[in-house]
């Protein structure tokens, strides 16, 4: 009977720590794809001004981060 529970127990101990690793995966997956898209969004939003206003923007990246923006208006 003891050992019963003691595999009950630890198949318990298994099963939580899969939920918690796997609900941990996508807590990273779904704030690793908000960046991007927020990253996305302001260079889109950076250059359609550029464009809007008859300029030619030039944009330096590093992964996420925009290093430095330019819009050259002739």
């Amino acid at each position: 009977m003891e050992v019963l529970k003691i595999k009950h127990i630890k198949q318990t101990q298994e099963k939580s720590l899969a939920i918690i690793l796997s609900s941990l995966i996508v807590v990273v997956g779904l704030v690793v794809i908000s960046q991007v898209y927020i990253s996305y969004v302001e260079v889109r939003d950076l250059t359609d001004n550029c464009y809007d206003n008859g300029g030619l923007p030039t944009i330096v990246k590093s992964g996420l981060d925009i290093e430095s923006f330019n819009c050259q208006i002739d």
